[in-house]
């Protein structure tokens, strides 16, 4: 996760801030306004289509795998995205000056990001293991929260996968 962090969410939004900020130059709310729109409309889209795969090339999934989950995650990514990035790149590039910009806004989106990008090991009502995301769990009970058995897949990581209960609670949208 610091690898991703360093190696491609800092360098890739830090540039893309100086970048913007040249293109868009001043800190008027009308500059902050169009910077967001451009932020939000070209780089956000391009930006969640990089990042996902490259957490699923570092999850070890093969290409084809990696495609699946792209063209699964992707558009309810990108709608989370537009739930909450807006408001905040309009207070970010309003108020706060180009040097600190990038640290405090990704850290965490890309953390939301990832955590999202983990998949669970489920078992479903006959008892079998199945794969699933944090975005499924929220949808077993329509809204209602409830308590099922999962195992972590981290086995590469830390030597094995863990097991408990995840607490789901959600809308109940899949």
């Amino acid at each position: 996760m610091v690898s991703m962090g360093c190696g491609f969410v800092g360098p890739v939004v830090g540039g893309w801030y100086k970048v913007l900020d040249r293109f868009i130059p001043g800190t008027t709310k009308v500059d902050a306004l169009k910077k967001m729109v451009l932020d939000q409309g070209a780089f956000a889209p391009c930006f969640l289509g990089c990042f996902l795969p490259l957490v699923g090339v570092l999850n070890g999934m093969s290409a084809q795998d990696n495609w699946a989950k792209l063209q699964r995650d992707y558009p309810d990514a990108l709608v989370t995205n537009y739930y909450l990035w807006p408001a905040v790149q309009l207070a970010n590039f309003y108020l706060v000056p180009l040097h600190y910009r990038s640290s405090a806004s990704t850290l965490s989106w890309s953390d939301l990001l990832r955590v999202s990008s983990i998949s669970f090991r489920t078992l479903d009502p006959s008892g079998r293991l199945s794969q699933t995301t944090p975005a499924d769990l929220s949808a077993p009970l329509g809204g209602f929260c409830s308590h099922r058995p999962f195992s972590i897949s981290l086995s590469s990581t830390f030597g094995g996968p863990s097991a408990g209960t995840v607490p789901s609670c959600g809308t109940g949208a899949a």
